[in-house]
C-alpha cells in the first residue's frame, strides 16, 4: 500500500505530515489508473481512498492488490526508479517495493501464479460442465473458510 502524506526520515521511519486539500483533490482513481496502466503489464488492481485523521490531517491511501492471475511486470522504465521487464514485490525486510530480491521469492511468485491459473482452469471447466476425475472446484465460501481457518 502507498500512503501519501507521510514523510520518510533519515532513520527510515515515517512521520505524519498530511496534505493540502487541493493536492488531495488532485488524486483521482482515473488519473492514478492511467498512470499505473502506463507502467503495469497486464494491469495492477488498486483502490484509492482519501482519509482524514483525528487531528484533521489528510492523506491519500492507494491500496494495491495482489495480482489476480498473472504477475504484474513493469512495462517500461521510469528514471532510476523502475526498470522495464522487471517484477517488483514487497520486501520482507522493510516496507518498500523492490525488484524481486532472490530466486526463492521468484519461485514463490511463480508458484502463486500457477496455483491461481489452476484454480481458474478448474472453475472454467466446472462452469462448462466438465468435471475432471477426482477434482472438485472450491467455492468462494470454501476458499474463505480455508483462509481464515486457524485465525479465530
Amino acid at each position: 500500500d502507498i500512503i501519501i502524506g507521510m514523510e520518510k526520515q533519515a532513520d527510515d521511519t515515517y512521520i505524519s505530515r498530511g496534505m493540502e486539500q487541493d493536492h488531495l483533490d488532485s488524486y483521482t482513481s482515473d488519473h492514478i489508473g492511467r498512470a499505473v496502466a502506463e507502467y503495469a503489464d497486464p494491469y495492477a488492481r488498486f483502490d484509492l481512498i482519501k482519509e482524514e485523521d483525528n487531528s484533521g490531517k489528510k492523506y491519500v491511501w492507494i491500496m494495491v492488490y495482489e495480482f489476480e492471475e498473472t504477475p504484474v511486470i513493469c512495462r517500461k522504465p521510469y528514471g532510476a526508479i523502475l526498470s522495464g521487464g522487471r517484477l517488483y514485490t514487497r520486501t520482507r525486510r522493510v516496507p518498500e517495493s523492490a525488484e524481486v530480491p532472490s530466486s526463492a521469492e521468484m519461485r514463490e511468485i511463480i508458484a502463486m501464479a500457477a496455483d491461481k491459473e489452476l484454480k481458474a482452469f478448474l472453475r472454467r471447466s466446472n462452469a462448462a460442465g466438465i468435471q475432471l476425475p477426482g477434482t472438485t472446484t472450491p467455492t468462494d465460501e470454501q476458499d474463505f473458510t480455508d483462509q481464515i481457518h486457524g485465525v479465530f
